[in-house]
């Protein structure tokens, strides 16, 4: 079904290049970060500001609850409640050449851990040639990077840290901690999943904690894009592939609170002298898709934008190798330069691919899960 509706949109961006044009050449009204193939004007700028969110309020379609019922949600890295900013934008540095920056920065509740996380994108648009009645369409090429970068988080709620320790490996899917009080003198207990637990005296000792640091990737790529304008509005397609570095490492200070290994299993001490665990990578992707835009009655302007991403991972990470993404703009004038947007972004398996540091051996099999966030806000153009 999935290809099915990629072949089709497919088609219908063609057919729409196919029609027959009534302006020689146009500009996209607002650029954000549409994929066409216009830059700005030298000296141009187009900015814009969004506040992202999804919570129960806005959950119209179920993205985040019908998936997942609470207590999936609790025990997994099944998405929640996202908010967040952005802002965007493109500026003309030179003739048929312009500049896209954006940041974002989002908080995401991932099951029972919640992340705060920056991403900065910055790409150069080059125009190869625009549209004219001597040519079909226009061309454009993109080259740029993404980074994506985490908060360091020490967890030290022991329900958070018994769920993360059980995703370590089958090793450690007995092992849980709790802290008890023995006559006044607090212990931290660890239960290796044989009925006998291991008190440490608490008194001198840190909080037991999970730590997740260096979380953060980098992405280099190029897109090619062809577009056609037609009277009311254009279509372009677009293909993309690129490079995911990827940095994670998770570590625990267990170690402090077992002063005799012997009392762990063999196998659990084999896991432990894993950590710290690092889960960097290496990764390549592809993206292909399409951006069409379509004047509206009352003035509205409106964009959908279709990306299907492809990953190329190693077999013990190809649980998920796939996303789709659609994302749709309204945007109305409230004069000649600046104007509201109201959009929406559907994820068919979450941000897989799209922040990829998200998806690692540990979270991998909870990725079979739709995703999806609105955006609100405002886009001024100044050519």
């Amino acid at each position: 079904m999935e290809k099915k509706l990629f072949s089709v949109l497919c088609l219908a961006l063609w057919g729409l290049l196919s029609l027959p044009s009534f302006v020689c050449a146009q500009q996209t009204p607002y650029l954000k970060d549409f994929i066409t193939v216009d830059v700005p004007d030298p000296g141009g700028l187009d900015v814009s500001a969004d506040y992202l969110m999804m919570n129960d309020a806005i959950d119209l379609f179920d993205f985040r609850e019908g998936e997942v019922d609470s207590s999936t949600l609790n025990a997994s890295p099944a998405l929640g409640d996202l908010k967040g900013g952005r802002l965007l934008v493109n500026l003309g540095i030179l003739p048929s050449t312009g500049l896209h920056a954006g940041y974002t920065r989002s908080e995401i509740a991932a099951g029972p851990f919640d992340f705060t996380i920056d991403t900065w994108e910055l790409y150069l648009r080059r125009q190869l040639w625009s549209q004219s009645p001597r040519s079909f369409v226009g061309a454009s090429v993109d080259f740029g990077g993404r980074i994506d970068r985490a908060r360091d988080r020490h967890i030290t709620d022991l329900s958070q840290v018994n769920q993360l320790i059980r995703r370590l490996g089958p090793e450690f899917s007995e092992v849980s901690v709790s802290k008890v009080n023995d006559r006044g003198i607090d212990f931290v207990s660890i239960d290796s999943g044989d009925g006998v637990a291991l008190l440490t005296p608490q008194a001198g000792l840190p909080d037991f904690e999970v730590s997740l640091t260096d979380v953060e990737d980098y992405s280099f790529f190029g897109r090619l894009i062809l577009g056609r304008f037609f009277d009311g509005g254009g279509a372009h397609l677009f293909f993309e592939a690129g490079r995911s570095v990827i940095d994670t490492t998770i570590d625990s200070n267990i170690a402090l609170f077992l002063p005799d290994e012997q009392f762990l299993p063999d196998s659990v001490n084999q896991g432990l002298a894993e950590l710290p665990m690092d889960l960097d990578r290496d990764e390549t992707y592809y993206k292909v898709g399409g951006n069409l835009q379509l004047q509206l009655p009352f003035g509205l302007l409106g964009n959908l934008k279709y990306e299907y991403l492809r990953l190329d991972r190693d077999k013990d990470l190809s649980f998920i190798d796939y996303n789709h993404i659609v994302t749709g703009d309204l945007i109305w004038p409230l004069g000649e330069h600046v104007a509201l947007d109201l959009g929406a972004t559907y994820l068919r398996r979450q941000f897989n691919g799209v922040i990829p540091f998200m998806y690692n051996t540990l979270s991998q099999t909870t990725f079979d899960h739709d995703y999806g966030f609105v955006n609100l806000g405002v886009v001024a153009r100044f050519y």
